[in-house]
Parts: C-alpha cells; structure tokens; sequence
C-alpha cells in the first residue's frame, strides 16, 4: 500500500489536472460557483443576527467570521465525504479502460479537496483580516498570527475526518448507490446539529451531541485557534485525529484489496 502510494503520485496529480481541466473547460466562474452556496447562506444567517431574528449566544469572535469559518470547514468536510465514498463510481470509466492502482484514485480525490481547500483558506483569512480592527474595537479577535499558522497545520483534520468516512462507504456504495444518496441527505440537516451556523449548548444533551460528534471539537477548536490562538478541547480534537487516521487505514485496506471486484460492480 505504501509502495503504491509513492509509485502511483504522479498518476495521481495527472488525474486531478485533467479533472479541474475537465471541470472548468466550460465555465466562467469556476471554483467561485463553490464558493458562493455558503457565502450566500452565511450572509442570510448574519443578517438574521443583526436583525435579532436568531441570537446565536456569545461567540467570542464576530459573527461574521463565526459563520464564515463554520461553512467553508463544513464545505471542505461535506467535499471530502462525498468525493471519497463517490470514487469508484466517477471513475469507472478510467477503471475499465486503465489499469489504475487504488492509490492514484484516493490521492487525486486527496489533491482535489486540497486545491479546492486552497480558495477556501484564502477567503476565511480575507475575512479575518478585513474584521480584524472592527473586532478589536469590541474587545473580540478575528485574527491572530501564530494561532492562524497553527489552525492551517490541523485544518488537514477536517479533510482526514471527511476522506475517513466517505472511503469506509465506498465499497458499499459502489453495490448501492442509495449508501451516497443517504449520506448525502444526512448532511444537509447535519449541519444544523454542529457548530457551524452557531455556538450549541454544552448541556443537557447537546454535551452528549458534542461529545459523539466527529467535527463539533474540530470545528471549535480551529476557529478559536485562528482567531484567538486558544484551543478549548485538545483532548478530544486529538482523540478525533487518531480515531479517523485509523479508520482511514482500515478502509484504505479495504479498498485496495477489493478494487478489482468493486470497479466490475459499479
């Protein structure tokens, strides 16, 4: 698995360009289409705040950034699900005429999230830095050098936790299709269970919520951490990553040894 790893890279970045060459032959805009669905619905919420139609509690940074932050990491977490446990079946067609190792397809869909990642970042720094003075003017922080340095090291965990749980699902939704019509319902509500439109309460049974969550500590932590340089939950940001790398490992396992039948059955 390793051994493919190294031997199939290159394979692996020639099937991203093609893919985004692929993807925005036809368009003006391109990626700025992906970004616009959670700008859009970000700016909604901020305004229904502003309006006191909704309070979303204290935040200790602007809401706006708040939000912000929470739907570009919900973007890139929804991405990495649904392009892992969609990989065998978008790439049939390469799969029955090329003789591909299983590791080429999960590194481009890896370099894939990653380059779409790269807008995003550049969005959530754009924000922060144009709220940072506002912010202090209210005793908040948007923006914090170090923290935001720190935050773009563990921001990978979003992507690990996402690639986890859509490669674990690709083997059963290459037999069943409706496993990623399911999964990808399940995430539109889900959103509104995590910390992503706003702070949940840690109480009652939202502690418990929060604890089973695979991204409520992830999401916390890293906005806190690029705009005050704080992590509140270490413990359980930790327990995340290591829980998900082996999960990742396993289903990796998983798919490089049942590839061959995988790519006859989609």
């Amino acid at each position: 698995m390793a051994r493919g790893v190294v031997q199939s890279r290159y394979m692996a970045l020639r099937l991203v360009v093609k893919d985004i060459k692929s993807d925005y032959s036809k368009s003006q805009f391109g990626l700025i289409w992906e970004l616009i669905d959670p700008l859009v619905l970000g700016f909604i919420f901020y305004s229904l705040m502003r309006t006191r139609v909704i309070n979303p509690g204290e935040t200790h940074m602007p809401y706006a950034i708040f939000i912000i932050y929470g739907l570009l990491m919900y973007a890139t977490f929804t991405e990495s699900v649904m392009r892992m446990v969609n990989l065998v079946k978008s790439s049939k067609s390469l799969l029955s005429q090329l003789k591909l190792p299983p590791e080429a397809l999960i590194l481009s869909v890896l370099f894939r999230i990653g380059f779409n990642c790269f807008f995003r970042l550049l969005v959530m720094l754009f924000f922060s830095l144009l709220l940072r003075n506002s912010a202090l003017a209210i005793d908040q922080s948007a923006f914090n050098l170090v923290g935001f340095l720190k935050f773009l090291l563990l921001f990978p965990s979003v992507i690990l936790v996402g690639a986890s749980i859509g490669l674990f699902f690709a083997p059963l939704n290459a037999i069943y299709s409706d496993v990623g019509t399911a999964l990808r319902i399940g995430l539109g509500p889900y959103r509104y269970l995590s910390p992503v439109l706003w702070p949940l309460p840690l109480t009652g049974l939202w502690a418990y919520v929060h604890a089973v969550s695979p991204i409520s500590p992830l999401f916390l932590d890293l906005r806190t951490l690029a705009t005050n340089d704080i992590m509140n939950y270490p413990g359980h940001f930790a327990a995340r990553i290591f829980l998900f790398g082996g999960m990742f490992l396993f289903a990796w396992f998983v798919f490089h040894i049942s590839i061959v039948v995988l790519s006859e059955k989609a």
